[in-house]
């Protein structure tokens, strides 16, 4: 299973990205293979330092509880540029901040390899989480997006 879903609510929710035909594909003959497809659309315009904070959560009973990747980007602008950075790959060759509203970045089939092996307590539930805020017209608002997928031992 993989879905990605707005967990924001109230308002200060707001849609600062579409990411609606944004998806993950598995790889049917490989499971440590998947590929981004779609697009990225921006629904206002994107300067430095663009303020997000990601983080990854697993799932044990009914409680979410964050079990890694916990970073805090000042501008993930600069961490799209950034080698080191874990989402640079999906960046790569993509046209950097700023961006201006209707802008978009598509990904066709962009490849995903995972670590052919994982330790057991990797084995579950698990959702990648992402939030942005900014203040538009003088009111906080936030974007938050989590991708949740499934980690299964062979």
């Amino acid at each position: 299973m993989i879905e990605f879903k707005n967990y924001c609510k109230g308002d200060e929710c707001f849609e600062f990205y579409d990411l609606s035909t944004l998806r993950v594909i598995s790889d049917e003959e490989d499971e440590t293979v998947a590929y981004l497809n779609g697009t990225w659309k921006f629904n206002t315009d994107v300067h430095s330092p663009e303020k997000a904070l990601a983080w990854a959560e697993k799932r044990h009973g009914s409680k979410w509880s964050t079990e890694a990747l916990y970073h805090r980007y000042n501008d993930a602008c600069e961490g799209f540029r950034n080698p080191l950075d874990p989402v640079y790959s999906f960046f790569k060759g993509k046209q950097g901040c700023p961006h201006k509203k209707g802008e978009s970045i598509s990904w066709n089939m962009h490849k995903i390899v995972f670590p052919p092996t994982i330790a057991s307590s990797f084995v579950g539930e698990w959702r990648a989480n992402v939030a942005v805020e900014r203040v538009v017209d003088g009111k906080l608002r936030k974007q938050c997006k989590y991708l949740r997928y499934d980690i299964h031992d062979e």
